[in-house]
């Protein structure tokens, strides 16, 4: 059996229609609102807008949105350039099948490229944490927040 992980196509969302499918998924998998009321998807949408460097989309072979994570820009600390990882999640259906990792790491290869060397993640989930250590990534208790060096 392959990997699912193989037949995903993961790419920066910049398309409209990606843009709104990726609104949507934030509303109904992040913020657990199945019902997509539109002020959820239209906040949703605002804030998609105002990620300042990046938001990846997996999609699968029927070109379903399956998972997503982005990154903005973070700034200096300790000398050390950095950014943040925000709005990752999985389609409930497929948890656990890979596709989080494979997000995170094509997140982490733009970060790279961009010279960005730790990146960081506030307000996790407890399924995310598990992810998160997975990839490599340590909690720190005086940031509040996950941290790797990239």
């Amino acid at each position: 059996m392959s990997n699912p992980t193989e037949q995903l196509d993961i790419h920066p969302i910049t398309d409209p229609f990606e843009a709104d499918m990726a609104a949507k998924f934030i509303v109904s998998e992040l913020w657990h609102d199945p019902k997509l009321k539109p002020v959820e998807v239209e906040a949703a949408k605002k804030h998609l807008s105002r990620m300042d460097e990046l938001q990846i989309g997996a999609f699968d072979d029927d070109g379903r949105l399956v998972g997503v994570a982005g990154l903005a820009n973070g700034s200096t600390l300790d000398e050390r350039q950095w950014a943040l990882v925000v709005d990752v999640a999985t389609i409930s259906d497929k948890r656990r099948s890979g596709i989080g990792t494979a997000v995170m790491a094509a997140v982490h290869d733009f970060a790279r490229s961009k010279g960005v060397e730790e990146a960081v993640i506030v307000s996790p989930t407890k399924a995310g944490g598990a992810l998160y250590r997975k990839l490599g990534y340590q909690w720190d208790d005086h940031a509040d927040a996950y941290r790797k060096t990239l």
